[in-house]
């Protein structure tokens, strides 16, 4: 191996250069310089140039690689924070669009039976039904509850089975220890077939005199009013959920358990009997008969039964038929 050097005299320019590879240029970097065979006289200025661009462009690198671990760091923050994929204005149009119509499918109906906290907790139990909302309110003077439901899943009547079991439809001059036009029984029907409805269950239970009344042919007292009320606002302290213990111990001190709920004494407990020497045996709701009995089977609720419109209906087919 031979030594070469540049024109420079300083130590740190030497480079070394094999016989059998000395027609290759050889480089040699060192501290300071950079320096090729000693022909090139310009070699210093040419490297110089050369490791000046290199550092430009490595730094360039750098900063584009800090840019995409940027970008990779925001969609993934993306990912976690926005799950749903992006949506475009026409998408996001149609949701709006789905959420009003199905806003639309909801129908509001308000029922008045005194302290609306004690009423309240009946209608939200039916939710798995189709019961949107349930809250308590004064609607043009009156206590009541605003029920917001879905129709298409909940029929009308099915909420007037649920109420009739929690009112005395007999009391028009309030309910229980409530007294005063603001706890007086009322119902407002959304439209003119839910009006319908309630004045023929009116009709149908005041006939079975189950509430006690003395005349069947007088209507019960219970005030139905076809449309929605001109004004309703929320009464914040009565729309706490109650537990079933809570909700016990106002029904039993506003003498509502005792006249609907108690097993014995109750408008919906029960009689029991014996038949044959064999004792056990009981009928729910006995005071409930006759047309009653069609709208709650066998003293049960009987969600999904027949309407007062579809009994009613049946009954005047039948006496059509008995006159022919």
């Amino acid at each position: 191996m031979r030594r070469l050097c540049s024109s420079s005299s300083s130590p740190s320019s030497v480079v070394y250069s094999s016989p059998a590879i000395s027609s290759r240029p050889l480089v040699r970097r060192t501290r300071s310089q950079h320096c090729f065979p000693a022909k090139n006289t310009a070699c210093a200025s040419v490297i110089n140039d050369t490791l000046g661009t290199s550092l430009v462009l490595e730094e360039e690198k750098k900063k584009k690689r800090g840019k995409e671990r940027t970008s990779r760091r925001r969609k993934a923050l993306l990912s976690i924070v926005l799950p749903l994929p992006l949506l475009s204005g026409a998408d996001i149009l149609g949701l709006d669009c789905a959420a009003r119509a199905e806003e639309n499918k909801q129908t509001s109906a308000f029922f008045g039976a005194g302290d609306g906290q004690q009423l309240v907790s009946y209608f939200r139990e039916l939710s798995y039904r189709g019961v949107k909302a349930a809250t308590v309110g004064i609607a043009d003077g009156r206590e009541v509850v605003r029920v917001k439901f879905d129709e298409s899943r909940l029929p009308f009547s099915d909420l007037l089975r649920v109420y009739f079991r929690r009112v005395d439809a007999s009391d028009g001059g309030g309910q229980f220890k409530e007294r005063g036009e603001r706890y007086a029984p009322v119902i407002f029907a959304p439209d003119e077939a839910a009006y319908l409805e309630a004045s023929r269950v009116l009709r149908i239970l005041g006939e079975s005199q189950i509430f006690g009344n003395e005349d069947p042919s007088l209507a019960l007292p219970v005030k139905i009013i076809q449309g929605q009320p001109s004004t309703f606002e929320v009464l914040d302290g009565k729309n706490a959920a109650l537990t079933k213990d809570d909700l016990k111990k106002l029904l039993k001190k506003s003498g509502r358990y005792r006249f609907l709920d108690d097993e014995k004494t109750g408008l919906w407990g029960y009689e029991s009997y014996c038949l044959d020497k064999v004792c056990g045996y009981y009928t729910v709701a006995p005071r409930c008969k006759g047309s009653c009995r069609k709208y709650y089977p066998d003293g049960s609720t009987g969600l999904g039964g027949q309407s007062a419109t579809q009994i009613t209906e049946r009954e005047k087919e039948k006496k059509e038929e008995r006159v022919n």
